[in-house]
């Protein structure tokens, strides 16, 4: 009898570690689709995995994954402001150029002062985020590549959280159509997508964006994850929503 109780005893102690080892174990963060918010998270555009399990040196590894610019040094100011007039100016005014009249912003506007935060893992990969009149743009730089991948209108996209207007039918027709979407995306990246790589839906049918359009482009219409490209136009044919996957 002593022995049976032993023996519970060590499981139910064994249990108890097994449960406050798991309780104390820091979440990983998984790299998903950026949801429509008002600026990405770092959870949201990074796959840096914390392992770390004392406080105060996981909180420093977040820490060195997220920046404001408010928290720059000098040398890192300077840095950016170079960087950013040789590299990262000229390819959010290249991106701009392509989507001509259909960005929610004047290209001008966009300056190194507009830096808000800085998502980085290191040299591999780095996500700088603007904001210009309230609007968010995100640009990726990568060894392979610098490029826009993500801008959100929020003044637009809460309207897609809203109930559709009863007082009036959803507008049915589309601000932009198949074949230009296939030439902006094309000019963008090189790539020609077929009609049936292009789903569009009014988004005057799910929210209060009436007039507007949603738009996944290439991947499985069945995994969000997949997608290339995720796209939301409002009413005056203007991007609400950008975000490129691959």
């Amino acid at each position: 009898m002593k022995r049976s109780k032993l023996v519970f005893a060590l499981l139910g102690g064994a249990f108890v570690v097994v449960v406050v080892v798991f309780m104390r174990s820091p979440p990983r963060m998984n790299k998903s689709i950026v949801a429509i918010q008002d600026a990405p998270k770092a959870t949201n555009i990074l796959n840096v995995p914390v392992t770390l399990t004392n406080t105060a040196r996981a909180a420093n590894a977040r820490s060195k994954i997220r920046k404001r610019a408010s928290e720059f040094s000098d040398e890192e100011k300077r840095q950016f402001s170079a960087d950013f007039e040789k590299t990262y100016r000229p390819r959010i005014l290249n991106w701009c150029s392509n989507y001509d009249g259909r960005v929610p912003f004047s290209p001008d506007e966009i300056s190194a002062d507009k830096l808000a935060e800085r998502f980085s893992n290191g040299s591999a990969y780095s996500e700088y985020v603007f904001v210009v009149d309230g609007i968010t743009v995100g640009l990726r730089e990568s060894k392979d590549a610098v490029r826009v991948d993500y801008l959100n209108d929020p003044k637009q996209t809460r309207k897609m959280a809203e109930l559709p207007n009863t007082g009036e039918p959803p507008i049915v027709s589309n601000p932009i159509d198949r074949a230009e979407i296939a030439r902006l995306l094309e000019a963008e990246g090189g790539k020609r997508f077929s009609p049936f790589d292009i789903r569009m839906k009014q988004s005057g049918f799910s929210g209060g964006l009436n007039g507007g359009v949603l738009v996944s482009i290439g991947g499985d219409p069945k995994n969000e994850a997949s997608h290339e490209y995720d796209l939301v136009f409002g009413p005056d044919g203007k991007l609400a929503y950008y975000l490129r996957g691959r």
